[in-house]
């Protein structure tokens, strides 16, 4: 009788023993796991946040293109942005007399420090991508022109 109760007393022991190593062993695994998901994510998000257009390239200068026009052949456009904020547009639209147009403004930088926003000194807005050795010009809603025409809205720096 004596050996029955030592033994079903060893049998608890032993059991309570490796069912608490389990449990051990599952919440290192699981610490190691959340740390190593934690410095991923830490090290995806300094990475977004140094490189940008506006800290990256060297994005102040000119950009000309020549861009679609919707009554004629074409508008030679070039864009002067300048390191304090300032901008100046010179348009010259093809085969039109008189078809002369210069605009000054400022502009600002999206969120992203990808694209700006161009605001001339009678209200109008042109929002552009900054790109290596080019300006994208976008739609009013800030979307990438797309179609047969989209590589038109492209303007190289000089």
């Amino acid at each position: 009788m004596k050996r029955k109760i030592l033994s079903v007393v060893a049998v608890a022991v032993l059991t309570t023993v490796v069912l608490a190593s389990c449990k051990k062993e599952t919440k290192a695994s699981e610490e190691i796991s959340t740390e190593q998901v934690v410095t991923t994510t830490e090290e995806e998000n300094v990475v977004i946040d140094q490189s940008n257009a506006k800290t990256s390239l060297n994005w102040p200068g000119t950009y000309k293109g020549t861009i679609p026009s919707a009554d004629g052949e074409g508008i030679d456009e070039t864009i002067n942005l300048n390191e304090d904020g300032t901008f100046k547009l010179v348009q010259h639209f093809i085969g039109k007399k008189d078809g002369h147009y210069e605009e000054e403004g400022t502009f600002e930088w999206d969120a992203s420090g990808n694209s700006v926003i161009l605001t001339s000194k009678s209200g109008e807005k042109i929002q552009a991508k900054i790109q290596e050795g080019s300006l994208l010009l976008l739609d009013q809603e800030g979307n990438i022109i797309k179609g047969k025409l989209a590589d038109n809205y492209r303007l190289t720096k000089q």
